[in-house]
This record gives C-alpha cells, sequence and structure tokens, in this order.
C-alpha cells in the first residue's frame, strides 16, 4: 500500500432497505464492493469480514432478516 493512501477514508455505501428495485440494488452492491476494495479487504481470508462489514450496511427489514439468518446462533445451516 502506498503511504499517501494509508490516511485515504472512503464511506460506506449507503445502507440498503431492501427496496424493490434492481438499480438501487445494484447501486448498493457496487458501492459494497468498491468499499471493500479501497479498504483492502479482498480475498478468501476476508469472507467472513466482509460479511460482518455487509450486515453493517443494512437497514429496517433487510437488517432484520441479516440477524436472522446470517448472525443469530441458532440459525440452521
Amino acid at each position: 500500500m502506498m503511504p499517501e493512501m494509508k490516511s485515504l477514508r472512503v464511506s460506506a455505501p449507503e445502507k440498503y432497505s431492501g427496496e424493490d428495485d434492481i438499480k438501487i440494488f445494484d447501486t448498493w452492491v457496487t458501492g459494497l464492493l468498491r468499499w471493500y476494495r479501497v479498504h483492502n479487504i479482498t480475498g478468501a481470508t476476508k469472507d467472513s469480514v466482509r460479511v460482518d462489514l455487509c450486515g453493517t450496511t443494512l437497514k429496517g427489514d433487510t437488517s432484520e432478516w441479516y440477524s436472522d439468518e446470517v448472525e443469530a446462533w441458532n440459525r440452521p445451516n
């Protein structure tokens, strides 16, 4: 990483709330992937970090779904 990049901070994408609009979803996913790349959160060894960070970019029903289906200790595998 270049020294000048250490101080670079890119805001997380706007939170996604599950709108039934492919353009909104696509914009959110694109922003999330860009955020991961800029912060060097890439590669198979960082899969669990990306999953956790994804949960921080959700709101409303999608956040509740994430809690129930991804984070819940008793969720079915």
